[in-house]
């Protein structure tokens, strides 16, 4: 796919924001750091690396075929933007279930849980995407982002 190093790292900033974020709704909401509100950071990570590797396998195929980064961004988020879309649903759905518990552990992490979805899903879509356009900006920026990996 990519062998880019430098890519790599930009990758990791759509994959932090939603988890520091989600920290700071912990802290907003007066939630503990207790072992079952850390084990939503562990889930959350999966959710939001699954979505970030979707769309750069997409940006790389499309960026075999054209390197105008904006062209390829939007190309990439009409291709995977209504399946990360749905997956986002159906995992809300999933943890707002647990939401109907009266047990309080089970209840934060589907509520903790459903909401690192959709930080994911909004980093992965609009942050990542603003990202790759700032660092585009630049002639070196443009490079590492399509840069041919052979």
């Amino acid at each position: 796919m990519f062998r880019s190093v430098w890519l790599g790292l930009l990758a990791v900033v759509p994959n932090l924001v939603p988890l520091v974020l989600l920290l700071g709704l912990m802290g907003l909401g007066g939630f503990d750091l207790k072992p079952s509100n850390i084990l939503v950071f562990a889930i959350a990570f999966g959710i939001v690396a699954d979505d970030t590797i979707h769309f750069l396998g997409a940006l790389a195929r499309n960026l075999r075929s054209s390197n105008q980064i904006h062209a390829v961004l939007a190309q990439t988020i009409r291709e995977v933007g209504p399946a990360l879309v749905l997956v986002t649903v159906v995992v809300v759905a999933g943890f707002t279930a647990l939401m109907a518990s009266r047990f309080q552990a089970l209840f934060l992490i589907g509520f903790l849980t459903a909401s690192a979805a959709v930080l994911a899903l909004l980093a992965d879509l609009v942050g990542f995407p603003a990202l790759l356009r700032i660092v585009a900006r630049h002639p070196a920026g443009r490079s590492l982002i399509t840069r041919d990996p052979k």
